[in-house]
């Protein structure tokens, strides 16, 4: 048979990698952290010091590349002068820098309004001080590890494939990723990988 040869030269390649952080991995997380706040009483103003139970913790996209956070709570007043219960929805901007694996969430809202004083409750709890601090926290999230591993099977997948009777042999060289958003699954952090390939022509023998 002929011998293995080079039919081209090296060429540039360009692809992208999806890294993605399912809102099914996030949701527990911080509903975690907010079981913490449990243990402590939250003062609402002209109520006083209440107790809050978190019950869930539901996210999805929202308009403007937000993050929509459902907060269940069950809240106890003092003497159980009432005892509100439901959901409020909080409203985040992740972001992060371009190239930093590093995520945060800014400009926390409240979604809604008032319209009655166990909901004003509620929402005076979500609002509070520890709650945003514990949502920020939690929802600050560091991709590097995904982002290397996920890089790591990329570069192995590509370092040498047979395609017939040629084989393809590849580098990363350079690798960047972009601006993360909120999307249907979790939140997207696109990256684009730039390499060189070269492709031989080495029937396998038979």
């Amino acid at each position: 048979p002929p011998a293995p040869f080079q039919i081209a030269p090296d060429t540039g390649f360009r692809f992208h990698i999806p890294v993605i952080a399912d809102y099914a991995e996030l949701e527990p997380v911080l509903e975690k952290a907010l079981k913490k706040l449990e243990k402590k009483p939250i003062p609402v103003p002209r109520v006083g010091d209440v107790r809050a139970e978190f019950t869930d913790v539901t996210m999805y996209p929202t308009t403007g590349g937000r993050l929509a956070i459902g907060l269940g709570l069950k809240v106890k007043t003092p003497r159980g002068w009432i005892a509100p219960r439901g959901t409020v929805w909080v409203t985040g901007q992740p972001y992060n820098e371009p190239g930093s694996q590093r995520i945060k969430v800014r400009d926390l809202q409240i979604a809604g309004s008032p319209d009655s004083t166990s909901f004003g409750v509620l929402l005076a709890v979500a609002q509070s001080e520890g709650v945003r601090t514990e949502v920020t926290n939690a929802l600050s999230e560091d991709f590097s590890r995904d982002y290397n591993r996920i890089l790591a099977k990329a570069g192995e997948a590509i370092a040498q494939k047979r395609l017939g009777d040629f084989v393809l042999t590849a580098r990363i060289s350079d690798v960047k990723n972009g601006v993360i958003y909120p999307a249907g699954q979790g939140l997207y952090m696109p990256v684009d990988a730039t390499g060189t390939a070269a492709l031989r022509f080495d029937p396998q023998r038979k």
